[in-house]
């Protein structure tokens, strides 16, 4: 499942993870998120659309400053399958 979304998700994720550091967030924390984003990848290879996004809401309800990622790829998504179906 290689895709341009999952691709930008997981870039927002990591932007959400630098900005966690920006912050003074717990680095624990952060190391959570990048554990959390580094399954992402394997996902991007060797998984389904369906798990990614799981996966994604897994994140999204652990670390709520990454709804935006969730939101965005679901955004994303939803626009592809629109043009698919034209």
């Amino acid at each position: 499942m290689h895709s341009k979304n999952a691709l930008d998700a997981l870039q927002w994720v990591i932007i959400t993870g630098r900005s966690m550091g920006y912050e003074g967030r717990d680095p624990k924390d952060i190391a959570n998120l990048l554990d959390e984003a580094e399954y992402l990848v394997s996902l991007i290879l060797r998984g389904t659309p369906q798990e990614f996004s799981e996966h994604l809401d897994h994140i999204a309800n652990k670390f709520p400053m990454c709804k935006y990622a969730v939101h965005k790829y679901r955004q994303a998504e939803s626009s592809a399958a629109v043009e698919q179906a034209a």
